[in-house]
């Protein structure tokens, strides 16, 4: 395994193995050639791979839901060229771009980035009549088209197209995949390292494992699902019933839950506080109207005066400026308010008939 300036190994054949232990719910990824990846499975220390790690189930196709970054392009179009028609800044820019793609915590980008570059050197003057010769080809596929073929899972809206699945066909969601996702080949083989275990390859493009992984996470009832608290991709038990990927997420909108309904409490209390003591002075201030000798204005004029702070009050109430305690104990003063002025209303009442009653006599 060769390297260079890029610190991207020139690989003869790089592929990418997966295993999936459903029981663990655990996904083990490696990135190199085969060979090297089986006898690093096998316990061989001096194994030389690229990649490898063990992370939660359904990682690897987030991975593949993940958008390719727009620097593809500028790759695809600057490596597509021949030497002698490159522009070189142009063409080094580009090869910064592929690094950084390699670089990238995403397995799907790094995997592409490998097989771009492996790709690149097989096509240069001295190796590519070599490749040709030994692999009986007379021609070099278009190398635009190879990136573009590599590159399918990310250039498409996988995660749009397996979510659109899912909502229709619950049971077997591959079903309504189109035909072009299934195209490619991936090939097997096992391992005794620890424990019986399968791993699957893809030597070119990645659809036919991710086409393996969702069959396989399907066939456990789990479906990718996006948490509405963190944004993750995650795995979930039902398609189409909205649910959370963690403890945690549960546990922040537990909080959120409670938080909007707090807010939702707290409208309902100052605002139907409010109806009831409106109604208490409209009730009053109706009694005092068929009172015919009763001097009214005093209360209405009140009243008027309760329904204005009272809508200045709710207001500061919506923004926060005013607790609802506070509102709630201004709306009880004013009732006892409504009470006294009308008490005081009718003993004036009731002192003049008195007095003019003292008067006849």
């Amino acid at each position: 395994m060769n390297s260079n300036f890029l610190e991207i190994p020139i690989v003869q054949k790089g592929v990418l193995a997966i295993s999936i232990n459903i029981e663990k719910q655990k996904e083990h990824v490696l990135i190199g050639e085969l060979d090297e990846i089986k006898l690093f499975l096998n316990g061989f220390s001096s194994a030389q791979i690229i990649s490898e790690v063990k992370r939660p189930i359904g990682t690897f196709i987030a991975d593949c839901c993940n958008p390719i970054p727009n620097i593809i392009s500028n790759i695809r179009s600057a490596f597509s060229r021949e030497v002698n028609t490159q522009n070189k800044d142009f063409f080094e820019q580009a090869k910064n771009q592929l690094f950084e793609l390699y670089q990238s915590n995403n397995l799907c980008f790094q995997f592409y980035a490998l097989h771009i570059w492996q790709e690149y050197n097989k096509r240069q003057t001295k190796t590519k009549k070599l490749f040709m010769k030994s692999n009986g080809i007379n021609s070099m596929p278009n190398f635009m088209d190879y990136i573009e073929d590599l590159t399918l899972p990310s250039r498409i809206s996988m995660e749009s197209e397996i979510i659109q699945a899912q909502k229709f066909y619950d049971v077997t969601p591959l079903d309504a995949f189109d035909s072009i996702l299934f195209q490619g080949m991936a090939t097997y083989f096992y391992t005794l390292s620890n424990g019986f275990s399968e791993y699957v390859v893809a030597d070119f493009t990645v659809m036919p494992v991710l086409i393996f992984y969702l069959n396989t996470i399907y066939n456990n009832h789990q479906y990718l699902q996006r948490c509405k608290v963190c944004n993750r991709l995650f795995l979930a038990h039902t398609a189409n019933i909205a649910t959370l990927c963690s403890d945690e997420c549960r546990r922040v909108q537990s909080r959120l839950n409670k938080r909007k309904y707090d807010n939702v409490k707290k409208d309902i209390s100052y605002e139907k506080n409010y109806k009831n003591n409106y109604m208490y002075w409209y009730n009053k201030l109706e009694k005092l109207k068929k009172m015919r000798t009763v001097n009214y204005q005093p209360f209405e004029e009140a009243f008027q005066s309760f329904c204005k702070e009272a809508r200045v009050k709710k207001k500061n109430v919506k923004d926060g400026s005013l607790s609802v305690s506070s509102y709630d104990d201004w709306i009880l003063s004013q009732r006892n308010n409504a009470d006294e002025i009308m008490s005081q209303i009718l003993r004036g009442q009731s002192q003049k008939k008195k007095s003019n009653l003292g008067q006849s006599f």
